[in-house]
């Protein structure tokens, strides 16, 4: 008597493959959700430590300056007609300044001053990815830098 699969035993052994790689499938799709959220939280969150760190470069020399485009941000300094470059970021290609959003002025450039001022104004950054969104305020009355996360 030969021995073999039959026609029933293939199937049952085919859907359970199918069910355990659909249960992979979805797994590996929350990782992935969860890895962008943590990708672009930090990439807020670095934003606004950036921001801390220029108001508090420019208390302790001189005056700061952050230059924003769509994928990122310079911080730089002017001594002597000079640009001394701080920190580049460019973000990843998903996340992105909201420039409906913002109240960045046209230029794209704020000013933290030594005599703790920002000009040209007070301003907010929103900073999105497809599914999150974070919101930073300037103030330039009390020169406060707030975070507030909208999704």
């Amino acid at each position: 008597m030969k021995k073999a699969f039959t026609l029933i035993e293939t199937v049952f052994c085919i859907s359970i493959i199918a069910i355990l790689l659909s249960i992979g499938i979805v797994s590996i799709k929350r990782i992935d959700e969860y890895k962008a959220k943590k990708k672009f939280e930090f990439t807020a969150t670095m934003l606004l430590k950036d921001l801390r760190y220029a108001k508090g470069q420019a208390a302790s020399s001189n005056d700061i300056h952050i230059l924003f485009n769509k994928n990122g941000y310079d911080i730089y300094s002017v001594i002597n007609c000079k640009s001394k470059y701080l920190k580049r970021v460019n973000f990843d290609k998903e996340i992105y300044i909201d420039s409906k959003e913002s109240t960045i002025p046209m230029n794209g450039k704020i000013t933290f001053t030594n005599a703790g001022t920002v000009k040209p104004y007070g301003c907010s950054i929103t900073v999105k990815d497809k599914k999150n969104s974070a919101t930073i305020t300037i103030k330039p009355v009390i020169f406060s830098i707030s975070y507030k996360k909208d999704k």
